[in-house]
């Protein structure tokens, strides 16, 4: 404990003896812990997110105000070629009209299952258009899976392309063939269409995991989108001449931000190759030819590139300066080892965010990971992003005092409407926001544990399941994993507990 900690403790304590004295009948559990300054750093100074956005526009409102400033620019590079922004906008636009004609419009979900080029961009694009939501759906899913999505999201009208059309189920409502160049396709107007949608429909719903085995839809509205991507460029600097490398899945909100970051603001979009991922070297080659300026990584294929890029001696493309990642917890020798390789001049982000939340909602930058001799054990997750809320509660709503551990929960534009025909579900895991002014202001509960450091910023330590009780003691699994994975022989780790044999709870590393 330093003297910082103790003197927040001996204020804590003073507060829970005024919280007896003033009201003796109340049980400790609702007792107030916080003085009235910490209280109010940690839920107003903390949370002072306001920030201007474009709150009238949709998502293909921005993309279309950058085709109108410089409809030559590049767009998206491919092993195809390259595509103008005045390019993408027209085919975009005789998608949006033939979306039209079959009756796409506000909150009507359209499917679309496509391999990764510049098809799958013109018609994320061209659903947008039509006023309707897309739902990604990525074609290397089980057939099982994405029968269940399908027939979930209710979608009438599904784009695909011929490579992948006999990979996916039977579907009953209409067919559009992407790589298909149809007469009726071309002869529509490739000018802007009448806007359909207004920021408060739907820009896509995205399927993720549920806990029963079937996958729930997340429905996001296009402010929130809209909010996302303003304060991302912002945050990443984005210029015209920057080139993003797009890696995730179509069906990751991941790739939300990949594709319109760079739409939205003049800059350019490099669109992933198969073999890109045969091994490092080509990742590398690649994005170097491309100039690729920034990448956005799951933080699993980071650990992979980080580990691969300390045994060889290849250098990182001389154009990148920008890096981030997110989607797991970024491994604290991880984050050592890229900074002895990338030094000073990449920057790098570890960010962290649900679906249900808007792609991310907290950013922390690994120049300010200075325990480089393994001290602290998890990488944080950093601050709020503009217009977000985040707070650390225990199971009565009271925020918890720095470096104590409580549930987090997330409020702000950010939040998604709910889950799709699943109004118990949303209830359940949206909850009214009892420190908003805002009628209606709601929270989401992640399901992960977190803290507050001394700094203020956010350390994510496990998800909410992974405690346990074994012989009387209150065990959190991913404490474990942290101090397993300091271990210099170890590249990851994972702790679990299982029954024996003679039904006693046991400790798996």
């Amino acid at each position: 404990f330093d003297a910082g900690g103790m003197d927040r403790m001996l204020g804590h304590l003073g507060a829970l003896l005024e919280g007896v004295l003033c009201d003796p009948e109340k049980p400790v559990s609702v007792l107030p812990l916080l003085t009235h300054t910490e209280r109010t750093k940690l839920l107003v100074d903390c949370n002072a997110t306001d920030a201007p956005f474009p709150k009238d526009y949709c998502i293909h409102g921005l993309f279309e105000a950058m085709v109108a400033r410089a409809p030559e620019a590049v767009a998206v590079i491919s092993e195809a070629g390259e595509l103008s922004y005045g390019e993408l906008n027209a085919q975009a636009n005789r998608l949006a009209r033939w979306l039209n004609s079959t009756g796409a419009g506000p909150d009507e979900r359209v499917a679309i299952a496509a391999r990764r080029g510049p098809e799958l961009i013109v018609g994320l694009l061209g659903i947008l258009k039509a006023g309707a939501a897309y739902v990604p759906l990525d074609p290397d899913y089980p057939q099982e899976r994405l029968a269940c999505m399908l027939a979930d999201s209710g979608a009438r009208v599904l784009l695909t392309q011929h490579s992948v059309q006999g990979a996916l189920p039977e579907f009953d409502g209409t067919t559009l063939l992407l790589d298909d160049s149809s007469a009726a396709l071309e002869a529509l107007s490739d000018t802007d269409p009448e806007f359909l949608c207004s920021p408060a429909n739907l820009a896509y719903v995205i399927y993720t995991s549920g806990s029963t085995g079937a996958p729930k839809g997340v429905m996001v509205e296009h402010r929130s989108v809209v909010n996302f991507l303003t304060g991302a460029v912002a945050l990443f600097s984005m210029q015209p001449t920057d080139r993003l490398l797009q890696f995730s899945s179509i069906s990751f909100d991941a790739a939300v931000e990949e594709v319109f970051t760079p739409l939205v603001c003049g800059a350019s979009l490099a669109l992933r190759t198969e073999a890109m991922l045969t091994s490092t070297a080509a990742f590398q080659s690649q994005c170097e030819i491309w100039g690729v300026t920034q990448w956005h990584l799951p933080t699993a294929y980071w650990h992979q590139l980080v580990k691969e890029l300390a045994d060889t001696t290849t250098s990182l493309p001389s154009g990148l300066r920008l890096v981030v990642i997110g989607g797991e917890r970024a491994l604290p020798e991880a984050a050592r080892a890229w900074r002895r390789f990338a030094g000073a001049r990449v920057r790098t982000l570890n960010t962290y965010g649900p679906t249900e939340a808007t792609v991310a909602v907290t950013a922390f930058d690994l120049a300010h990971y200075a325990d480089m001799d393994g001290a602290r054990q998890q990488v944080p997750i950093g601050w709020p992003l503009i217009n977000t809320r985040l707070h650390v509660l225990d199971r009565n709503l009271n925020p918890m005092p720095v470096g104590v551990p409580g549930e987090l929960y997330v409020g702000g534009v950010c939040l998604a409407r709910g889950y799709l025909d699943r109004p118990d579900l949303t209830d359940q895991r949206f909850v009214p926001d009892p420190f908003a002014s805002d009628t209606g202001a709601r929270l989401y509960r992640p399901g992960d544990r977190a803290r507050y450091l001394d700094d203020v910023s956010l350390e994510v330590l496990g998800r909410i399941a992974h405690q346990v009780k074994i012989r009387g003691f209150r065990i959190e699994l991913g404490a474990i994993e942290a101090v397993l994975g300091r271990h210099p022989d170890l590249h990851q780790v994972v702790v679990l507990a299982r029954l024996t044999e003679s039904d006693a709870l046991q400790l798996v590393g």
